[in-house]
């Protein structure tokens, strides 16, 4: 074959790359190395089990858009102290073995992560995360124990999910949640295992049960958890950007970066919470705009089933199936039907996310979960638009955003 210039390369490159952007689709599994940001996909196991369309599996995980997937939710045993799965015939293999068939799919992306997650929100309500932490022998017992389980099960590294230290006026916590995060670290270093965790948007909670900048040392990554940040007695989008007239200001994602950051977070480390799913409510009367009495959580999807809380898949599908009517609010997108009310991110809003992610110099974009993008395109706008508008933005694949030379000569074919 007769050689290509330089410039010829760097030409198909960029007609290749704006195609893409045109598009809509992934750059495959060295997109987002093109400017070393993260892109961090929990994957709720549970999901397997949900009806019809609802039903997720692992092959339904779109390991070429991730830099990192996490693996939720292995548990903390009550008695023992240590790690237990959270659902043994489904994970492990005395059954289904889906543990090795999440792990497996990094040969569909060699450059990335496969982490297991332990905690998650049902699982830190009770003091056993406390007494673990309380105690140096505890600790170092759950650590021998915890490595062993993530080399046994091909695992890369550990997220920890307690939600929240601190929580309950547990004073304690503060200092072992740190001692525990270090000592992790301390022995996960020689196996080349990672350490993350994700963390509470909440100020209270912040302030109760982190040491930021210790803690930040001893982390690989600090995901954030911006989002279910609203009151249940008033409509609002519960992940919006930037403050808007009248609401919270602490419930704002910029007001939790910038908290973290002036605690001595360093921004390369911390990772944007994108959620991928909406809360929902039933008004209370006949305001439907932003910030509208309610009387309680949200019909249940017919897939999700759960009430206040719907898939980003069901909230399109009520827009483009149900009629329901879409307003573009300061807060971000909400939909609505008579007494129902749904505010969510859409692709708009998550481009405006990612966006910000590159101009604040951030890590990268964590989403919660993979499972609830529309996976399997039942909007017609692509499968997986949400998770695909961060991936393409963060790699500056958006439209009028070109790449950085630098970026595209990371990803260009080789001379």
């Amino acid at each position: 074959m007769a050689d290509v210039s330089m410039e010829n390369k760097w030409w198909w490159w960029w007609v290749v790359t704006c195609v893409a952007a045109v598009v809509g689709v992934g750059m495959g599994p060295f997109s987002l190395a093109c400017e070393n940001y993260k892109m961090v996909c929990y994957y709720s196991s549970w999901a397997n089990y949900r009806p019809n369309e609802g039903r997720y599996t692992i092959q339904d995980i779109p390991v070429e858009q991730c830099t990192h997937l996490i693996y939720a939710f292995a548990l903390l045993d009550s008695n023992s102290l240590t790690i237990k799965s959270g659902d043994p015939f489904f994970d492990t293999a005395m059954g289904h073995n889906n543990y090795g068939a999440f792990v497996n799919l990094r040969s569909r992306n060699p450059q990335a992560k496969f982490l297991l997650g332990l905690g998650g929100w049902t699982d830190s309500h009770s003091d056993k995360y406390s007494r673990l932490v309380s105690e140096s022998h505890l600790r170092s017992t759950f650590i021998k124990h915890v490595v062993s389980f993530l080399i046994d099960h091909n695992f890369e590294g550990l997220d920890l999910d307690w939600e929240f230290p601190g929580y309950g006026d547990r004073t304690q916590d503060k200092q072992g949640f740190l001692l525990w995060v270090q000592e992790l670290r301390a022995a996960f270093e020689p196996h080349g295992l990672l350490l993350t965790a994700a963390v509470s948007a909440e100020k209270d909670d912040i302030d109760r049960g982190y040491d930021v900048a210790a803690m930040s040392e001893a982390l690989h990554q600090i995901h954030l958890m911006t989002y279910d940040r609203y009151k249940p007695s008033q409509t609002s989008n519960h992940a919006p950007l930037f403050q808007t007239p009248g609401s919270n200001p602490h419930f704002a994602v910029d007001f939790t970066v910038q908290y973290y950051l002036e605690k001595g977070a360093p921004p390369e480390k911390l990772v944007l919470g994108v959620p991928l799913y909406g809360r929902s409510f039933i008004l209370a009367g006949s305001d439907r705009g932003v910030g509208a009495e309610t009387s309680g959580p949200g019909s249940p999807g017919p897939l999700m089933q759960i009430s206040g809380s719907l898939a980003y898949y069901e909230v399109c599908r009520h827009e483009k199936e149900e009629g329901w009517t879409k307003v573009s609010a300061a807060d971000g997108p909400h939909l609505t039907n008579g007494v129902e009310w749904v505010g969510y991110d859409d692709v708009e809003a998550v481009t405006k996310k990612a966006q910000y992610v590159r101009e604040r110099g951030l890590g990268g974009i964590m989403v919660w979960d993979i499972a609830t993008d529309d996976f399997l395109d039942l909007c017609g706008k692509g499968v997986n638009p949400l998770i695909s508008a961060a991936e393409r933005t963060l790699c500056g694949l958006k439209l009028g955003l070109a790449p950085t030379w630098t970026s595209v000569q990371k990803v260009m074919p080789s001379v």
